[in-house]
């Protein structure tokens, strides 16, 4: 969550004209950490919003490696992330 909260951005011009919105993205983290088939399953209501959840993503990935003692060669992760602008709220996501 820490690595996802720093790749965060809010874009500019959706910051500029005070828009917000939540938009759910799904992914998968390969065993090697590298994310793939980030997709939007929820709309923020703004593209900008959910262009921008998908590039946090990316920018994110690797991951750290998924440990071998999970017996796991992935992980499908659903999110919510939340872009605010209320300076009284500090939320991650």
């Amino acid at each position: 969550m820490a690595k996802l909260a720093r790749a965060k951005r809010y874009p500019r011009s959706a910051r500029k004209d005070g828009v917000t919105g939540t938009a759910t993205v799904r992914f998968t983290i390969q065993k090697n950490g590298r994310v793939i088939v980030p997709r939007l399953l929820n709309s923020s209501g703004d593209e900008r919003l959910d262009k921008e959840a998908l590039a946090m993503l990316q920018r994110a990935s690797p991951f750290p490696r998924i440990p071998a003692e999970l017996g796991e060669n992935s992980l499908d992760l659903t999110l919510p992330i939340e872009f605010s602008l209320n300076k009284t709220t500090r939320k991650l996501f």
